[in-house]
């Protein structure tokens, strides 16, 4: 399966984003995960 990048666009999708994986360095954060709704192509 390939993986595909989204935009955020409300506000629920950044905080339940956030409480999903995380990557970080001293540098940057990165946050990560899957969106229910957004991972469905729409027709």
């Amino acid at each position: 399966m390939k993986s595909k990048i989204l935009a955020l666009s409300k506000n629920e999708e950044f905080k339940y984003l956030l409480k999903q994986k995380k990557q970080s360095n001293k540098y940057v954060t990165i946050f990560f995960g899957f969106l229910i709704n957004k991972s469905k192509k729409k027709i």
